[in-house]
């Protein structure tokens, strides 16, 4: 077996750890809260069916697990000295020790995550999520939004006091992050992007990924450094490591949002919604002065996508920002040279963080090589 399958085998190991360790906590959380109000079965089951559930089923869905297994990367890398096969489990007393404190992170940063998603679907009116029916459709916004914010809460009280100043810092980035985001429903401010400068478009986009996305993966280095015996270099590191492949995460993701057969009826829902889409500010570059008042006119009669969709630019548009998002990939692995990493090490974080965009790197291709599609059968391909 070579060493790549062996890695692959050791991540899935992990993350099966860390899910079986999530479910263990959900459920004694359940148990201790029942406890507290076990003489009231009206109140056990009201806070049951009104958070308990919507949370264990934001948690539970088809995650990735990028942020917890990326930590697990860091603690396998400078605290079990490159050991990618020991079992967790097996530990000898010091090492779990610091574990059961990284875990209470990977805890506090997948709860965060979910939690942003929930209250992130009811912001843009998504209507599914992990290919599951979005949750503030399922159990109505009250509740969902409720649960969502309790979660940040939950994400706080599961970390040691030492560090809820750090979660309360990075929360504040997280909500300046998507006010950015969200500020692509102003119309002022999106003729200002049609028609302002790339520079500042792109300033605008790579600060809204920055907050948005890779702050939370800054977020978990900004606690094991508190854990951990980490030199400051390292931390430097991996911080900017984080940031890069932050920015390169997200460009997949806009990606995979033109994508039918990856993004069902969430297709092309950042197109629809502004211009916060790599994709959109991607094509804008491409166009002219006189294309981008054709552009601008189309968005305000809600044509933007069947015109961007049918524009003969489109698809060296889609080479591009796939091109732009390889790139921040690359200079995220070129960041390894500067940490201590071996070559096991680096297999387990390339599985990591290539894996999740295989499928999209195998269906863009496939969608670049199509001869011309109308609009109306891409639209036809999500139904």
């Amino acid at each position: 077996m070579s060493h790549n399958k062996n890695q692959r085998q050791n991540v899935l190991k992990d993350f099966n750890f860390f899910n079986t360790k999530l479910n263990e906590y959900l459920n004694n959380l359940e148990k201790q809260m029942s406890d507290q109000f076990f003489y009231n079965s009206y109140i056990k089951d009201c806070i049951k069916d009104s958070l308990l559930v919507l949370a264990r089923d934001s948690l539970n869905a088809k995650a990735k697990r990028i942020r917890p297994l990326l930590c697990s990367w860091i603690f396998r890398n400078y605290i079990l000295a490159h050991d990618f096969s020991k079992e967790y489990r097996s530990l000898v007393k010091k090492d779990k020790s610091s574990l059961n404190k990284c875990l209470k992170v990977l805890f506090c940063i997948e709860i965060l995550h979910c939690a942003s998603l929930i209250i992130d679907d009811i912001e843009d009116g998504s209507l599914e999520r992990r290919g599951q029916q979005a949750l503030y459709l399922q159990y109505g916004i009250p509740n969902t939004l409720n649960t969502g914010t309790w979660m940040y809460f939950l994400a706080i009280k599961t970390l040691p006091k030492s560090l809820h100043s750090i979660a309360v810092n990075t929360l504040y980035d997280c909500h300046i992050g998507q006010a950015l985001d969200l500020s692509n429903n102003n119309p002022k401010f999106i003729e200002s992007l049609f028609f302002g400068s790339s520079e500042h478009r792109w300033e605008y986009y790579k600060k809204c990924a920055e907050l948005k996305t890779a702050r939370l993966l800054q977020f978990s280095i900004d606690c094991l450094e508190q854990i951990l015996d980490i030199d400051k270099k390292t931390i430097i590191a991996l911080k900017k490591l984080f940031m890069y492949y932050g920015l390169s995460f997200q460009m997949f993701d806009d990606i995979k949002n033109i994508l039918p057969d990856l993004s069902g009826h969430k297709s092309y829902e950042d197109l629809n919604s502004g211009l916060r889409s790599s994709i959109s500010l991607t094509f804008l570059d491409l166009l002219s002065s006189q294309e981008k008042r054709d552009a601008y006119n189309e968005f305000i009669n809600s044509k933007y996508s069947e015109f961007m969709l049918s524009h003969n630019l489109y698809k060296y548009c889609l080479k591009e920002c796939y091109n732009n998002a390889q790139n921040y990939l690359d200079q995220s692995s070129l960041l390894l040279d500067e940490i201590s990493c071996h070559s096991e090490s680096r297999e387990y974080i390339h599985f990591i963080l290539e894996n999740p965009i295989e499928n999209i790197r195998y269906s863009i291709a496939n969608l670049i090589a199509e001869s011309h599609i109308s609009f109306n059968e891409l639209q036809s391909s999500i139904l």
